[in-house]
C-alpha cells in the first residue's frame, strides 16, 4: 500500500481558534500533513505566541470571531506592533461572502478560507503563501498515516451528509466520531446560551454563538442546523432582537 505523501512536513503552524471542535479538526488534519500545529485560544493569545516563538511560524491560521480579541485585530497586532508584515495569516471564517474577505485582506491577512475548509485547498494556500514546495516523508521518517473511509450505511444518514463530513475530514472516522460526541455535547448548551444573549440584546456575543454553530454544523454535515444558523446570523446583524427570538423560539 502507498501511503499518501504529507504535504506539510514540517511545517510550524499557528491556529488561533476558539472553539474546541475546530481546534480538533485543525489539529488533527494538519497535523497527518506532517505539520507541527501550535493552538491559540483567542487573538490575544495568538498574538503572545507569535512573539514568544523562536523559529518563527511558518504561518498562521486565524479565526475571525473571537472573545477577548478578534482576529482582525490580532493580524493588525501582529503587522503593526510585532513588526511581522511577512508571516502568512490565513483567515479561517464561515462566512464566505466577498466582503468577508475584503474586511480580511483590509486587517492585513494573505488569504481567506472557509469553514469547513476543504484539506486540499488549505494545502495549497498554506504552500503558497509560504513560498514551501511540497515534501514527501519517506516511511523511515514517518509512521503511515492510516484513514479508514466508512460506508455511510454505518450511520444514521437523516439530514446528515455523512459522506461529505468525512470527505472534510479526510475518511477519519475516528476523528469524525470524536468531533460528533463534542458536537452534540456543546448543542445541549447552545439554545439557552443563545437565548440569554438575545433577551440580554446582546446580538455581537449572539452572532458569534451562531456564526460557531454555522461553521460546526456544516463540518458535521448538519445541513438544515447550518442554514437555521445562517438565517439567524444574518437576522442579528439586522439587529432585529425581536424577530431573532421568535425565531429561535419556533427552531
Amino acid at each position: 500500500k502507498v501511503e499518501k505523501p504529507q504535504r506539510l512536513l514540517g511545517m510550524r503552524l499557528l491556529v488561533v481558534e476558539d472553539n474546541k471542535i475546530n481546534q480538533l479538526v485543525a489539529q488533527g488534519l494538519l497535523r497527518q500533513e506532517g505539520a507541527d500545529v501550535t493552538l491559540a485560544e483567542n487573538g490575544a493569545l495568538g498574538v503572545a505566541a507569535v512573539a514568544a516563538t523562536q523559529p518563527a511560524f511558518d504561518a498562521v491560521l486565524m479565526d475571525v470571531q473571537m472573545p477577548v480579541m478578534d482576529g482582525y485585530t490580532a493580524t493588525r497586532t501582529i503587522r503593526g506592533e510585532l513588526g511581522q508584515t511577512g508571516l502568512p495569516v490565513i483567515a479561517m471564517t464561515a462566512n464566505a461572502m466577498a466582503s468577508d474577505r475584503e474586511a480580511c485582506l483590509a486587517a492585513g491577512m494573505n488569504d481567506h478560507v472557509g469553514k469547513p475548509f476543504e484539506l486540499d485547498h488549505l494545502v495549497e494556500l498554506l504552500l503558497r503563501h509560504s513560498g514551501r514546495a511540497p515534501q514527501a516523508a519517506s516511511a523511515a521518517e514517518v509512521p503511515p498515516v492510516s484513514r479508514p473511509v466508512a460506508s455511510t450505511s454505518d450511520y444514521p444518514l437523516g439530514d446528515l451528509d455523512v459522506e461529505g463530513a468525512l470527505a472534510r475530514l479526510g475518511g477519519n472516522t475516528t476523528m469524525f466520531a470524536a468531533v460528533m460526541r463534542t458536537f452534540l455535547r456543546d448543542l445541549e448548551r447552545i439554545p439557552s446560551q443563545l437565548r440569554t444573549y438575545l433577551q440580554a440584546d446582546q446580538m455581537g456575543d449572539g452572532m458569534r454563538v451562531l456564526h460557531t454553530l454555522k461553521g460546526l454544523a456544516s463540518t458535521v454535515g448538519a445541513r438544515h442546523l447550518a442554514g437555521v444558523a445562517t438565517q439567524l446570523e444574518a437576522r442579528c446583524k439586522e439587529d432585529t432582537t425581536a424577530l431573532v427570538q421568535a425565531n429561535f423560539d419556533d427552531w
